[in-house]
């Protein structure tokens, strides 16, 4: 995106040009059960990339949706943004005037801060001392107003006019309404408005009206903000775009905002926090035009063995996973942004990836009343808006069937929408994952998630063939025009509550106050901190510094290609003493 002609600025030399931040050794103040400041921070980003790309490229690219929000008149307060502080004190001392989190709730710890010892470290700690590269152009002095884009809160009763907004059914052509069901994956990757992919995204929006895109890894925010906005103009009904933020911005926009993973949330146990991390994706997504985030994971971490899940999950404990869940549900709805619970009815006691096969559980229901279903239903009374179901099979609750829990109609119909009283928009999981494909074709998964009773089908492998396969399921009557109509209503209910009936597109010139802004990093870094768990030490010999120093190993484990991880805690350690 270029803005002009002389003396223009790429938005591709702004923030592709520069190098990801390099944290420099510091002693940052331990917030946990360490004794000293020699303590280690890593980069928020090295921890909590969540592990959802085992089955190929596209897999691993879940995005964002783009919205654009429309007039708040709600009070928004920047008290409460958890910093540790007492809030009117921070907010004095380190004002952020172009961070807007409205904490109308206050998120209290529901117990003390764990002080259990362990030279294992659930380490979260997000740009630490991080050393500024020196900027490609000016930025102002003071805040710009253009920056503060006001966002509606999804917790209240739209107003009038939004409704009035929503088109009737009657309006649409069987197809178009088809069309409505249909998210298929999108690269975010720079694309040339020529450019195959970008042509072949125009074709979907034009000429089979699909409902969305979920977006991929790759640019930055104004790449993904002007490919976002093309296809709104292009698109006859506003479109969600959805992405996977599970562990802040950062995880699909450049130069974004990175979190810790839920699990380090999880170990600091405040609410404050995953209200925090919610509120600032919303803010950091919107700005990028994303309107629709799939996130949290609500799934309990009751298997150690689970290759999929793990570090996405909050913990073991369902109730504390499904409070720390609702906390990042309302930060997020507060702020504008839809909130997804997944993976229906629960993916934590799975020992395969259901990327590549199917997982199966036998529990029954009593295990899931007591268990996995704990946090779904905590979080569909903290409203959030869409549930996300698991591609696991579950013959003790399906009567010995090993149809995945996505296409049974035991699972999403009678358990979710029945016994749980979940009213919202039912997603599929990427419908071109090992567990739907190995079995199922595109045309077969689709007309089966909807009997079943999924809303949107997402990212199927021919979304073309989608289409075609429920519109032709309705004329020949295995599929009710009734059934299909119940779908698009929650889809455009929850496209005019977000305001997209009203505004789609997204300001370019707001991005830069918003995306990435020093006051997001800071409170991320504050959040990493309190993470950090000393789990065990049964030998006594943290701290690690003066007189007590040893000879350490220090082992860090991370993604092969992320060779700098474990840096900034080595270096500390060697300036520790």
């Amino acid at each position: 995106m270029h803005r002009g002609a002389g003396g223009s600025i790429s938005a591709d030399a702004v923030l592709w040009g520069e190098k990801r931040n390099q944290a420099r050794t510091a002693k940052p103040e331990v917030l946990q059960a360490i004794d000293r400041g020699d303590a280690v921070c890593v980069d928020a980003a090295l921890i909590g990339d969540e592990a959802d790309a085992l089955a190929g490229e596209q897999v691993r690219r879940i995005g964002e949706e783009t919205i654009d929000p429309r007039k708040d008149n709600g009070t928004l307060e920047r008290g409460n943004v958890g910093t540790g502080n007492e809030p009117e004190k921070a907010a004095k001392e380190h004002p952020a005037p172009m961070m807007q989190v409205r904490s109308q709730r206050s998120y209290v710890p529901a117990f003390p801060r764990s002080h259990v010892f362990a030279l294992l470290f659930a380490t979260a700690c997000a740009h630490a001392g991080r050393v500024e590269p020196a900027p490609v152009f000016p930025m102002p002095d003071t805040p710009v107003e253009a920056a503060l884009i006001p966002l509606p809160d999804l917790t209240v009763p739209p107003p009038r006019e939004v409704l009035d907004a929503i088109p009737a059914l009657a309006t649409m052509t069987l197809r178009e309404k088809a069309g409505q069901l249909v998210m298929p994956w999108f690269s975010g990757e720079y694309w040339s408005a020529d450019a195959d992919p970008m042509v072949a995204a125009l074709r979907l929006v034009r000429e089979e009206g699909v409902g969305g895109f979920v977006v991929g890894l790759g640019g930055s925010a104004y790449d993904l903000a002007a490919k976002f906005n093309a296809l709104q103009r292009a698109s006859k009904l506003p479109l969600f775009i959805a992405a996977d933020l599970e562990s802040g911005p950062a995880s699909r926009i450049r130069m974004a905002t990175a979190f810790p993973g839920n699990m380090a949330l999880g170990a600091s146990g405040r609410e404050q926090d995953a209200y925090d991390t919610g509120a600032i994706i919303a803010m950091e997504g919107r700005a990028a035009g994303i309107n629709f985030v799939f996130a949290p994971v609500v799934d309990v971490n009751n298997n150690p063995a689970n290759p999929i899940i793990n570090t996405r999950s909050y913990g073991e404990d369902a109730a504390r996973v499904g409070d720390l869940g609702a906390a990042f549900i309302h930060g997020l709805r507060e702020h504008g942004m839809l909130a997804t619970a997944k993976h229906f009815p629960g993916h934590g006691d799975t020992g395969t990836d259901s990327h590549l096969a199917l997982p199966v559980i036998m529990a029954g229901r009593a295990r899931l009343d007591s268990v996995e279903l704990v946090p779904f239903r905590i979080a569909t009374r903290a409203g959030v808006d869409a549930v996300m179901s698991a591609h696991i099979a579950m013959p003790g609750i399906t009567g010995g069937s090993d149809l995945p829990a996505t296409l049974s109609p035991m699972v999403l119909d009678t358990l979710l929408r029945q016994d749980v009283g979940f009213g919202g928009l039912i997603v599929t999981d990427a419908l071109n994952m090992g567990a739907i494909v190995n079995k199922y074709g595109a045309a077969q998964a689709a007309v089966l998630a909807l009997k079943a009773g999924a809303d949107i089908l997402l990212m199927p492998t021919d979304p073309h063939a989608a289409i075609d396969a429920v519109v032709e399921a309705v004329e020949r009557g295995e599929v009710s025009e009734a059934r299909l109509d119940s779908s698009v209503e929650r889809i455009v209910d929850a496209k005019a509550r977000t305001g997209l009936f009203r505004q789609r597109l997204v300001d370019l010139d707001a991005i830069a106050g918003i995306v990435g802004i020093r006051a997001h990093q800071d409170l991320a870094q504050q959040i990493a901190q309190r993470s950090l768990v000393l789990v065990k030490d049964s030998l006594g010999i943290v701290p690690l510094v003066g007189e007590r120093r040893r000879r350490a190993l220090v082992i860090s484990y991370g993604d092969e290609t992320n060779e700098t991880v474990g840096a900034v805690f080595a270096a500390t350690l060697k300036a520790g003493g």
